[in-house]
């Protein structure tokens, strides 16, 4: 089950004979930092609060 929070990760990315590299995502060096906690997860149910394009209403097509 997913902690609840929101977690966002800032990097450092570097440039090597044209190509950018990006860190690994389980480097330790990598900061981290909680903007939300406890949040509770939207649970999403086709139909309801949440439709394929096709079943939209109003648009082209």
């Amino acid at each position: 089950m997913p902690s609840g929070n929101f977690d966002v990760r800032f990097w450092m990315c570097t440039m090597k004979d044209g190509i950018i590299v990006f860190p690994s995502s389980n480097d330790h060096s990598l900061k981290r930092r909680t903007v939300f906690e406890n949040q509770t997860i939207k649970e999403f149910v086709i139909g309801q609060n949440f439709l394929s394009v096709n079943d939209e209403k109003g648009g082209e097509g």
